[in-house]
């Protein structure tokens, strides 16, 4: 099922390689990258999974948070752990771990006074494919 999040989502990371691949522009990269994850995330709660955004914010013990980005991080590590619970017990931790990767590099991007290297967009991407790799999966 295609989406306004899945067609933005594809259309970040071929702007990602688009920008890696020879306009010397860096900087944007990881940011491009990170988002286009986070907008398969949404399309997948929202148009694949039916859920709402109370849903999504709802925390257990019934409140309620303003923090999306990592809420929906936390929903989608217990979904990959519950995807692979069989097959690939790690694949949670893999997933946490690439994601707060590509973060990290995305704050450094953002809001940091350091230079983004080709060698930290390229992993930028390489994140980014890992982590839509197993996004992907989950349909």
């Amino acid at each position: 099922m295609r989406s306004q999040y899945s067609e933005k989502s594809q259309i970040y990371y071929d702007a990602a390689v688009d920008l890696m691949n020879g306009s010397g522009y860096y900087s944007p990269i990881p940011h491009i990258a990170y988002y286009s994850c986070m907008l398969r995330m949404f399309h997948i709660w929202y148009v694949e999974k039916q859920m709402s955004e109370i849903d999504l914010k709802k925390l257990p013990d019934g409140s309620y948070t303003k923090d999306v980005h990592n809420q929906l991080a936390n929903q989608f590590k217990l979904l990959v752990i519950e995807r692979y619970k069989k097959t690939d017990v790690t694949k949670g931790r893999i997933f946490e771990k690439h994601l707060g990767d590509l973060k990290k590099l995305r704050v450094k991007a953002d809001y940091k006074n350091e230079s983004i290297s080709s060698d930290d967009s390229k992993k930028a991407i390489d994140l980014c494919d890992l982590i839509l790799t197993i996004l992907k999966s989950l349909i």
